[in-house]
């Protein structure tokens, strides 16, 4: 398999079919055409520079003919033979400024072009003449092809189309050779349409191809399809992918009938699941992409069994670990993805240590380490340590392969994002100084892309993330200067970014925001509000111009809030006032205009919910129920849309538990009871499927003691007591995943607590007695490990408070006199720190007076 086909597919995730007796072309991830078999060498793109393009596009005259003569030397020299003319790459320029290319995608959109005028000469070359006419006009279409008249190709192409096709009608003998020319002729049509940046007809003629040969199917004709699904992936038509690769999987599910276990077309069945799968995670499809994505796992497992040296099978199967993983991501899944990536890290482990040398192994090895340490620094894990160990792997292993190939710039791109990721590990651990060094660096290598590259977009983004991420750091330590330098020079960057790509322009406004909240925290409101401003005029603008992105109308509602929320602090109530209600029609319009997208509906039921809080704080009950109530509709249909998605059901349990709250208030203790167990049958189920998500169980104990709350209410002790339990074994779970979680330590707090306070009312007091001093001995380690911390202060005070009140012979008046003593203490203490909440200022008088009355 040639190196081009084989480079260009692992880049895209996935290997491409075996060669048979005829060229074939695949489409190898977005945007990126591999070519298979041609003579005289493969264009490489990352050889050609952004700067180079635009400045051959821009020349005139004589200076532009001398340049291209230039460029097509060194063209002609990479593909080791003359392949171009300049009459080809004429054409080419007039068609990237006929489409208007935008200055950042030039360089990949030539050397999709470059690629396609090769397939085309491959093509053209293995069309099967039949008769001398067609002959005849392929023979003109190679010599119109290498003078760069495509639209003549185009022409003698067509007519060769109905000649064959003309042929096939009254030649029954040859209708099988005829065919198979017409669908040649079709693909190479095909190849022409996308070297002249027609995608949709390029995927329409690959599709038409592959169908005249549809009762005919080989390897060469299925990757047409996948080439179609590509193309039109990478142009944004996701639904369009979707039909191309399920027809290629059904093409190649097929021939696997009528050649079992055939590994070529068990690979390309493999390949078909996996594009499937990108194409429903496009459309939001994540439930039936990881499906797909483990059918392609299945196939790829029997592949490597029967041939574990095989080093393409083995590229499959990290392919197919690494997608599953992105998969579990999308559905919030974090727990299984992490497994996926470690499956992927042993497979990878086990490729470097079979070839150490082989480059493609060590990037693969450092992209698990990657990746395993992202899913470990996840919130509901927090893995700081793992997390930081792994990425710095990571960083290892891409600054050896850096060291080893100094001008492969996809490779400092990488060390420069490990460097990001280090950066985030040490200022999460508090380690800012750490952090401040890492993103110095991450700097200086952004800097250098930059500079030896202006014209490459992704140089200029990363440059001014770079300045962002010191500032942060700046920001962090108090140097709020530092943090404003650092934020204006990313401003600086972001301005030039529209000249190479008009769509880059809310990056300014976002900068424009971020120098907003630092002049805000330094008390120059004149200044944020002139920030904010600016940022709302950049997206106000996209808005105007795209009314159909909601995107848009989001980020000029939020605007809208921020300049609303300075205008209050200078006073300005009625200028405060007119930027909430801009806001509000903002978000109205929006919902209004797309009210059945997965963000619109969030969007209203998040707008609900915030009603409801506001009628709740003011006393309306039942106007925030109804609140509530619309709210959980919309909750409803985003959690019925993919029950895959496990934020989606997180944010139904919540709707359950804000509506059980009201019911609660209301007095309505069955129906809370009812909401409150709908909802811990969702947080069950997130358990179930992610046990090691600190995150849902918060939220399992959290549905346990509300349960119990409303049992003991009721007067069901016993269902109390078991629903307390069932809490404690939350809060012991919570505990185990992450050891210094304050909610971990306050939920087992809580649960021990509520137990005594229902054994003391069944009569039990030898068992409250045990369940209170737990609840003591919990509290006591909270304020041993933080001092200051208000909760771990809180809790021993009411711990000291229960027992002191448990009249039993196990615990002398002495001793709970003690306890009551020891709380007053602490209460006494927060209450000179101002810790104190407001509704408990009068505590510690109540208490002195129990002291009071309690004699000794």
């Amino acid at each position: 398999m040639p190196l081009l086909l084989l480079a260009a597919l692992a880049s895209a995730g996935s290997v491409g079919a075996q060669t048979q007796t005829q060229t074939q072309t695949s489409v190898a991830g977005s945007n990126q055409v591999a070519v298979g078999p041609m003579s005289g060498g493969t264009i490489d793109d990352h050889r050609i520079s952004a700067q180079q393009v635009q400045t051959l596009l821009k020349a005139q005259g004589p200076q532009r003919d001398e340049l291209l003569r230039r460029f097509v030397a060194e063209l002609n020299q990479q593909a080791q033979r003359a392949a171009y003319t300049e009459g080809s790459v004429r054409q080419f320029m007039e068609t990237l400024t006929r489409r208007k290319v935008p200055p950042n995608r030039l360089k990949q959109q030539l050397g999709e072009i470059l690629r396609s005028h090769l397939a085309l000469e491959t093509r053209l070359a293995a069309i099967p003449v039949t008769s001398a006419p067609i002959q005849a006009r392929v023979t003109q279409a190679q010599a119109a092809r290498w003078a760069g008249r495509f639209d003549e190709v185009d022409t003698l192409l067509g007519e060769a189309l109905q000649i064959a096709r003309a042929d096939a009608r009254p030649l029954k003998a040859q209708l099988r050779a005829s065919r198979r020319l017409a669908a040649s002729v079709l693909a190479s049509q095909a190849s022409l349409a996308l070297t002249r940046l027609d995608p949709d007809k390029g995927v329409w003629l690959l599709v038409e191809a592959f169908e005249e040969r549809a009762d005919d199917v080989e390897p060469e004709t299925f990757w047409w399809l996948i080439e179609a699904g590509d193309a039109a992936l990478a142009d944004g038509r996701s639904a369009r992918a979707l039909e191309a690769f399920q027809r290629a999987q059904r093409a190649a599910q097929g021939r696997l009938v009528e050649v079992p276990e055939d590994p070529t077309w068990l690979h390309a069945l493999s390949v078909s699941h996996i594009r499937t799968g990108d194409a429903q995670s496009a459309l939001m499809m994540w439930s039936r992409a990881l499906k797909s994505y483990q059918a392609s796992l299945e196939i790829v497992r029997r592949l490597v069994e029967r041939d574990p040296g095989n080093a393409e099978w083995q590229n499959a199967l990290l392919v197919s670990h690494d997608k599953i993983a992105e998969g579990h991501g999308l559905l919030d899944d974090q727990g299984k993805a992490l497994k996926s990536y470690q499956a992927h890290l042993e497979i990878a482990r086990r490729l470097v240590e079979r070839d150490p040398g082989n480059a493609q192994w060590q990037h693969a090895l450092s992209v698990s380490h990657e990746n395993i340490g992202l899913r470990l620094h996840d919130g509901a894990r927090g893995d700081l340590a793992g997390a930081l160990k792994n990425h710095q792997t990571s960083q290892e292993i891409m600054r050896r392969l850096v060291e080893r190939d100094p001008g492969n710039t996809k490779w400092q791109n990488e060390l420069s994002f490990n460097h990001i990721s280090v950066g985030d590990m040490h200022r999460a651990q508090g380690d800012l100084a750490g952090a401040l060094k890492s993103y110095q660096t991450l700097l200086e290598i952004t800097r250098l892309l930059a500079e030896r590259d202006p014209g490459e977009i992704l140089w200029q983004k990363n440059l001014s993330v770079s300045h962002n991420k010191i500032g942060d750091v700046h920001k962090a330590q108090g140097d709020l200067a530092g943090a404003l330098k650092s934020y204006q020079a990313g401003l600086e960057v972001r301005r030039g970014l529209p000249e190479l790509d008009p769509n880059t322009k809310s990056m300014i406004a976002s900068q424009h925001d971020r120098i907003g909240d630092v002049q805000k925290a330094q008390g120059d409101l004149a200044g944020a509000l002139q920030s904010y401003q600016a940022g709302l005029e950049i997206v106000r603008a996209l808005a105007e111009r795209e009314p159909g992105e909601t995107g848009w109308r989001y980020s000029v509602a939020a605007s809208h809030e921020r300049i609303r929320d300075v205008q209050k602090a200078q006073g300005d109530l009625d200028g405060a006032l007119k930027s909430d209600q801009a806001g509000q029609e903002s978000r109205r319009w929006m919902t209004e205009i797309d009210p059945d997208h997965p963000q619109s509906k969030s969007s209203i039921a998040a707008q609900h919910e915030r009603i409801g809080d506001e009628q709740r704080a003011k006393g309306d009950l039942s106007g925030a129920l109804q609140s509530y109530q619309t709210s959980q509709e919309g909750r409803r249909w985003l959690a019925e849309l993919d029950p895959g998605k496990a934020q989606w059901q997180r944010d139904l349990s919540v709707s359950h538990q804000r509506i059980g709250d009201v019911q609660k208030a209301q007095g309505d203790l069955a129906g809370a009871l009812k909401s409150y167990q709908a909802s811990l049958e969702i947080r069950r189920q997130l358990v179930e499927r992610d046990p090691g998500n600190a995150e849902w169980q918060r939220n399992l104990l959290a549905s346990h003691n509300k349960i119990g709350d409303v049992q003991s209410a009721q007067g069901d002790l016993g269902g109390a007591l078991q629903s307390y339990q069932a809490g404690l074994e939350a809060a012991r779970r919570l505990v185990e995943l992450d050891l210094g979680s304050l909610l971990g330590q306050s939920g087992l707090w809580v649960s021990h607590l509520n137990m005594g306070e229902v054994q003391q009312a069944q009569g039990d007091l030898g068992g409250a007695l045990k369940s209170y001093q737990a609840s003591l001995e919990v509290a006591r380690r909270m304020v041993e490990r933080d001092p200051d911390n208000a909760v771990g202060q809180m809790g021993l005070a009411g711990s000291c408070w229960q027992l002191s009140q448990l009249d039993t012979p196990a615990l002398p008046k002495a001793e709970r006199r003690a306890l009551l003593e020891r709380g007053l203490a602490v209460l006494e203490g927060l209450q000179e720190r101002g810790q104190l909440p407001p509704d408990q200022q009068t505590w510690p008088d109540l208490w002195r007076q129990v002291l009071k009355e309690m004699t000794p």
